[in-house]
């Protein structure tokens, strides 16, 4: 079970470690979706099935009055199921962003800036909250949301005064 657990975690994992998006190509990038698309239908069953047994092994052990171990597997539980729970979706709503600019992405992963820019959003990675937005106007740039879902820094591809800065999530638009 040891073996099986460390194999879905690579697979789950990986994907984090790629190269960095602005170099890579679109038929890369969209291979690597159709790839995580496959992994996470494979992985879910085997999750199900994994959180199954620990369910029964945290009630084997709470009924045995072995309470240390019963904790172990429960704080598992949360873990795998923390996992689970990651949103690719996390940017969703109204942004306050650099010079007074606001943006606002679509659940279909539209975006649109009040500068009049449009562009499309994509999750790189729902783990570690990392997204990247590709404007009309040519501009890229790479958020990572913070675990609250109010803030991100950002970086951008083309803007030589602007390379890093940070966002916060407008107040109504709490994730």
């Amino acid at each position: 079970m040891k073996c099986a657990t460390l194999v879905v975690l690579f697979l789950v994992v990986s994907p984090a470690f790629a190269a960095e998006p602005s170099k890579e190509p679109a038929d890369l990038v969209k291979a690597r979706l159709a790839y995580e698309a496959k992994v996470k239908a494979a992985v879910d069953p085997i999750r199900a099935d994994y959180l199954k047994t620990l369910d029964r092994m945290m009630r084997d052990f709470g009924a045995a009055g072995d309470l240390d171990s019963a904790q172990a597997v429960q704080q598992e539980i949360k873990t795998v199921a923390s996992v689970a729970k990651a949103k690719p979706d996390g940017i969703v709503g109204k942004w306050a962003w650099a010079l007074g600019l606001v943006v606002e992405f679509g659940q279909s992963g539209s975006a649109s800036s009040t500068n009049g820019d449009s562009g499309k959003w994509v999750c790189l990675d729902p783990r570690i909250r990392k997204y990247e937005v590709s404007w009309k106007s040519g501009s890229i740039d790479w958020m990572a949301v913070s675990a609250d879902g109010m803030a991100a820094s950002c970086h951008n591809n083309n803007n030589k005064k602007l390379k890093s800065f940070a966002v916060r999530r407008i107040k109504e638009d709490k994730p």
